[in-house]
């Protein structure tokens, strides 16, 4: 519907392949191709669909596939039998427009080609032309009401054994179908009925139909079916529902064209959803014609959410509007229709007829002509020689006959024009040409009048004229009546003329019997074909006598509409009237001014709405608008409606009208008839005040939600940069972007606030940023402001008497400007921030609330510049401060190494003091005492004493042996003697009596470390604390 195209995997390739079966067997889809392939065409689909935007573009195509709908559509009747020449056009030109994008045409006429050159195609666009879009109880409170208060009405009246008959046209796949015959069902056996039912399903979709003959639908069926009716009316089939055979034998489904075929007839309800929608509506109106004729009496209707049968109120009246169930009304005669319910058929002389099938028109042609041409009265008759219409003043040649009326012209006539007249018509009728009765005379008022009869065939084609003019062109009086008494001299002189006069007569008598002869002959032979022709038709009318029986019913009730024509114009009138009203009612309820004019302007109708405007009365209508005050008030309105007359171009633009002065839309159309003239103008005013104010609100807001994002992206980047130079520079940028304006301006009050430097700008001269200086009293507009406190706006310059107009601006031509003061959260000015424009201007105060909130923003940021200058001095220092603080310190750090180096010697040294005190003292007294015991061992003692000189001996070896070990622990001789790395390789010895073992390594040699003594102490007694 929207121009897409449907891609399927090839069931041959792919691993699961259910559902691309399922896509395709559908017949929806238009490329059935490999994961491969499927990547090419979409990216030529792309191309296609880009080029066809940027060339001739989407609309153009739309617009030009309208133009050969009627092409295709004859391509389609030839080929499919189905024509859709009244069809929705919209309809099938969005299809055909699909059908050429699958294809990659930017044409129709390639399309066209392809049609003629490649049948299939016309078979898939016919296919994509059938919309079948149906579900099971679609729109279910529709059918909730039918089966609540249709169904019980029609199963009233029908009596026990009878079949209720329902006809289903457009069923599609059959799912309406069956529903219905579900309903019917229920209420049968709900009622205990006794009643058949017949439910015809008719479409011309063969593949639907043979869907709907199988009844078997998926599983997702169940969303829309009720647990119990799916239980009850179907069975399970694999994956799938199918209907119970019961329901599928009361239905019947046929292939069957509604605009084309006979129609079902004797019928209860019919249903016909979503299929009026895509006719025109002279064939809606047709096809609603052959509905009311197919239904009983009191017949429902039942058509879709979106159609309606209101506006055919002549055979329907609706039962209940909002599920669009109708009931057929009792007419007096039936509409008779012609099938196939299509329009004209082709013409295939070439040539147009010369009359169009309205007789009105018919007869407005034939007046218009007679008035052209010949001007005297003129009497229009077909071939039976019957009156059509009548012109001037005919009193004088017909005259009512007695007896029943006739309009056939050779009964009205008076006797004396009959032989010239029927002689005429026979002529003309047999040659073609104009045929011209001279000089007959009739009486009238005692007087002898001549007369000329002209019968003139109107024919376009080669073929028999089907209408006839006779005109009757007046001579005048040539004598008196032959009863007025004449003197005898005077009968005497008449005689030449008389005999003159009877020779003519005689003359135009023998004429007229040779024209009856022949017309005579030509009807002998006409009967004499037409009784062959009866004799055919009778041995045709016996072999057809069954066939007749059979159809009897249809032929009284086709006797019967043939009888009713009157009603039919009654019907139409009422119709017309309704219409009226509806048209009346419409312009009463519409809030939409609607103008109509006529070609000179003068007013044919207005609208209500159009009276608050304007101010228009009824005694206003025929008058021209140029008359009235209340149109001129607006000087454009006259010449943009004569524009149009003179363009025949919509014109469409917005305008102040009225006394508040509202804003209108104002949409002007030329007024066409039927047969495409102009005929004046239709205006139209909508009141778009409220949108347009909107529109000012949104805009308004979106201003200062710019406004707000802009103050605060500024005030993002003061927080953020250090630089005041980038920061004024940023401000003076945003504001020219945000306000429009040319120049701006940031001003530095200087020291002893006597003048202002000019810092940062945008617009100004160059040389002028950074070196101008302004005053700061009244000689300027900045002075002036700072002098104030509060902003100051300038709408003009020069007509400005608060302060002098200071050089700086007035070089640069300034005609408009605002500024305001720079100042911080304590008040303290630090400059004046101001905006110019050379041109006038109006600034709101929302501008100057913009302009004091940039102005605020950039004051913090020169706050932030003197705080953080002060911030930088008092770092300075302290950072001084600390440095002589740390020196002090690492001085005290160095004096406390020293002395803790110190002490760790003095600790070595004393150690060592102790270790040879216990080496040189101790460990020598106990080695003397050791000697003694031995030698008191030696000089001969008990046992016992023996005993204990032993045991004293022991104590000794371990006093002896704990002395050494705490003069080594104390101070390791090894140290001292050979050196750091003796005495590292001794204690790890040592560690290792613990199991703790420990490896020495010394890069490089040993014989290369030479470490002073203090150092070698200290490095020891590390290691050993570890």
């Amino acid at each position: 519907e929207y121009g897409g195209m449907s891609i399927a995997q090839s069931a041959e390739t792919a691993k699961f392949n259910s559902m691309p079966k399922s896509a395709i067997l559908t017949g929806l889809v238009d490329h059935i191709l490999t994961i491969e392939e499927m990547s090419e065409t979409l990216m030529k689909y792309g191309m296609y669909l880009s080029g066809l935007r940027e060339g001739k573009g989407l609309d153009h195509l739309g617009e030009e596939t309208l133009k050969r709908l009627d092409t295709i559509c004859t391509l389609l009747r030839r080929h499919t039998g189905h024509d859709f020449r009244q069809y929705r056009r919209s309809t099938i030109s969005r299809r055909v427009q699909r059908r050429m994008q699958i294809f990659h045409m930017d044409s129709v006429t390639q399309y066209l080609e392809r049609l003629r050159e490649n049948p299939d195609e016309i078979q898939q666009l016919f296919k994509d032309l059938l919309i079948g879009v149906t579900q099971f109880f679609r729109d279910l409170e529709a059918f909730d009401a039918l089966d609540r208060d249709i169904i019980p009405k029609i199963g009233h009246i029908k009596g026990s054994g009878e079949s209720l008959r329902i006809w289903v046209a457009g069923c599609s796949t059959g799912e309406e179908v069956y529903s219905l015959a579900m309903l019917m069902h229920e209420y049968l056996y709900r009622e205990h009925l006794d009643l058949s039912v017949q439910i015809f399903a008719t479409d011309i979709d063969e593949q639907a139909l043979d869907t709907a003959r199988q009844g078997r639908y998926p599983e997702k069926i169940a969303e829309h079916v009720t647990a119990e009716r799916l239980s009850r009316f179907f069975e399970k089939d694999g994956s799938s529902y199918r209907v119970v055979k019961a329901i599928r034998d009361v239905c019947v489904f046929s292939l069957h064209n509604i605009v084309a075929d006979p129609p079902f007839s004797r019928m209860d309800l019919i249903s016909c959803r979503n299929l009026l929608i895509y006719m025109d509506s002279d064939l809606q109106y047709q096809v609603l014609s052959l509905f009311h004729y197919s239904l009983n009496r009191g017949g429902y209707l039942l058509l879709g959410s979106s159609e309606h049968a209101a506006g055919h109120s002549k055979f329907f009246r609706s039962v209940n509007k909002r599920h669009r169930i109708f009931q057929a009304k009792e007419i007096m005669h039936q509409i008779p229709f012609d099938l196939p319910l299509r329009g004209p058929k082709e013409d295939t002389s070439g040539q147009k007829p010369a009359f169009h099938h309205h007789p009105e028109k018919n007869f407005e042609f034939f007046d218009r002509l007679i008035r052209q041409e010949y001007g005297p009265p003129a009497v229009l008759i077909d071939r039976e020689s019957h009156v059509q219409y009548i012109s001037g003043q005919t009193r004088d040649y017909l005259e009512l006959p007695s007896g029943s009326l006739s309009i056939n012209l050779i009964q009205l006539v008076r006797p004396e024009l009959r032989i010239a007249l029927r002689s005429g018509i026979f002529q003309a009728m047999k040659t073609g040409k104009e045929i011209v009765q001279e000089h007959i005379q009739f009486s009238k008022d005692k007087v002898i009048h001549s007369v000329d009869v002209i019968v003139r065939p109107i024919v376009n084609s080669k073929e028999k004229p089907e209408w006839l003019m006779v005109v009757f062109r007046e001579r005048g009086p040539i004598a008196t009546s032959p009863t007025e008494p004449k003197s005898p001299r005077k009968r005497s002189n008449d005689h030449p003329r008389i005999i003159r006069e009877l020779e003519q007569e005689n003359n135009s008598i023998r004429d007229h019997l040779q024209s009856a002869v022949e017309e005579l002959e030509a009807s002998n032979q006409d009967l004499k074909t037409s009784n062959e022709e009866l004799l055919s038709v009778n041995e045709e009318l016996q072999s057809s006598n069954e066939e007749l029986q059979t159809s009897k019913e249809e032929m009284q009730s086709i006797n019967e509409e043939l009888g009713t024509v009157n009603a039919q114009l009654v019907s139409k009138v009422e119709e017309l009237d309704q219409s009226h009203a509806d048209v009346e009612n419409l312009f009463l309820t519409s809030d939409i001014a609607t103008l109509f004019l006529d070609s000179k302007l003068a007013i044919k109708h207005f609208t209500p709405a159009v009276q608050k405007i304007f101010g228009f009365r009824d005694i206003d209508l025929g008058r021209p608008v140029s008359e009235l005050a209340a149109f001129l008030e607006d000087e454009t309105l006259v010449p943009d409606i004569q524009e149009v007359i003179r363009t025949s171009m919509v014109k469409e633009m917005e305008r102040p009208l009225g006394k508040d002065s509202r804003i209108y839309l104002s949409r002007m159309i030329p007024f066409r008839t039927q047969d495409n003239l102009l005929e004046g103008v239709v205006l139209t005013f909508v009141d778009i005040t409220r949108i347009r104010k909107a529109e000012i609100q949104v805009a308004d807001f979106s201003r200062r939600q710019n406004n707000v994002e802009v103050i605060a992206a500024f005030g993002r980047l003061a927080l953020q940069e250090r630089d005041l130079a980038k920061v004024m520079d940023e401000c003076v940028r945003l504001l020219s972007r945000t306000l429009s304006v040319e120049m701006v301006k940031v001003l530095e009050l200087l020291p002893g606030k006597q003048s202002l430097l000019l810092r940062a700008g945008v617009g100004w001269n160059d040389g002028i940023v950074g070196h101008a200086v302004v005053g700061a009293g009244r000689e300027s507009q900045a002075g002036y402001a700072l002098l104030s406190g509060d902003p100051v706006v300038v709408a003009d310059l020069s007509q400005e008497t608060r302060f002098s107009d200071p050089a700086l601006l007035s070089n640069h031509h300034v005609v408009s400007g605002m500024s305001c003061l720079i100042r911080d959260h304590e008040g303290v000015p630090h400059g004046v921030l101001g905006v110019h424009s050379t041109s006038k201007r109006s600034f709101t105060e929302e501008d100057v609330i913009f302009l004091q909130a940039m102005a605020n923003i950039l004051a913090y940021a020169v706050y932030r510049t003197g705080v953080e200058a002060q911030l930088q001095s008092i770092k300075d220092s302290l950072e001084g401060r600390v440095a002589e603080r740390t020196d002090a310190l690492l001085r005290h750090q160095h004096r406390i190494r020293n002395l803790a180096s110190e002490l760790l010697l003095t600790e070595q040294r004393e150690r060592r003091r102790i270790s040879n005190e216990l080496h040189d003292y101790l460990a020598q007294l106990l080695v003397v005492g050791k000697i003694k015991v031995s030698q008191l061992q030696q000089s001969g003692v008990s046992e016992q004493q023996s005993l204990l000189i032993k045991e004293m001996e022991e104590s000794l070896d371990e006093a002896l042996t704990y002395t050494r070990d705490l003069m080594a622990q104390i101070s390791p001789p090894v140290l001292y003697e050979y050196g750091l790395l003796a005495a590292l390789r001794w204690l790890a010895d040592k560690m290792g009596r613990y199991e703790l073992h420990v490896t020495v390594t010394a890069h490089p040699d040993d014989e290369s470390i030479h470490l002073p003594e203090s150092a070698g102490v200290i490095l020891y007694q590390v290691v050993r604390e570890l």
